[in-house]
C-alpha cells in the first residue's frame, strides 16, 4: 500500500537528485576550472613582469579581461616591494634587509618583488544555488603569487 508520507518524501528526493545535485557538481567544476585558470593567468602576469621589468597598460588590460572572463568573480591587488638594507641598531656595524611596498607598480628593478593577491569576490549562479541548498564549501581565501624580478 502507498501512503502520503512516502510519496512526499519520494518527490522531494527526486527533486533533489534531478534538480539540485547536478547544480552542485556544476558549481564544483566551475570553481575548480576558474581557480585553475586564475592561477595560470596570474602566473603568466608575474612571469612577464619578471622578464620585462615593467607592467604596461596592455598587459594589465589583458589580465583584467582574462580575469573577467572567468565564471567566478575575482578581485586582485598588485604590489611592488623594494629591497631595503638598513643598519641594525642592535648590532653596530651590521645590517638587516627588509622589503617595503612602493606605489609605482609599472617599473621594476632587479631584486624587486611583484606580489599579486587574488581573492574571490563572489560565486557563480550554480555555486550560489549549491551553497544555499547543499552547503557547498568553496574556499574564499584566494591565493597570492610572488616573483622576484631578474
Amino acid at each position: 500500500m502507498k501512503d502520503i508520507v512516502s510519496s512526499v518524501l519520494g518527490i522531494f528526493l527526486a527533486f533533489i537528485l534531478l534538480g539540485v545535485t547536478p547544480l552542485y557538481y556544476v558549481g564544483v567544476i566551475q570553481w575548480a576550472q576558474a581557480e585553475t585558470q586564475a592561477i595560470a593567468y596570474t602566473t603568466n602576469l608575474v612571469d612577464e613582469v619578471i622578464d620585462t621589468k615593467q607592467l604596461n597598460d596592455q598587459t594589465l588590460a589583458e589580465y583584467n579581461l582574462k580575469m573577467a572572463s572567468l565564471s567566478t568573480y575575482y578581485t586582485f591587488t598588485i604590489e611592488r616591494q623594494i629591497k631595503v638594507v638598513n643598519p641594525d641598531p642592535m648590532n653596530p656595524g651590521s645590517t638587516y634587509t627588509t622589503y617595503i611596498v612602493d606605489d609605482n607598480i609599472r617599473e621594476y628593478d632587479t631584486g624587486d618583488l611583484i606580489v599579486v593577491s587574488v581573492r574571490p569576490a563572489g560565486l557563480s549562479f550554480a555555486q550560489t544555488i549549491a551553497d544555499n541548498i547543499l552547503g557547498l564549501s568553496v574556499p574564499k581565501n584566494g591565493f597570492t603569487l610572488p616573483g622576484r624580478v631578474r
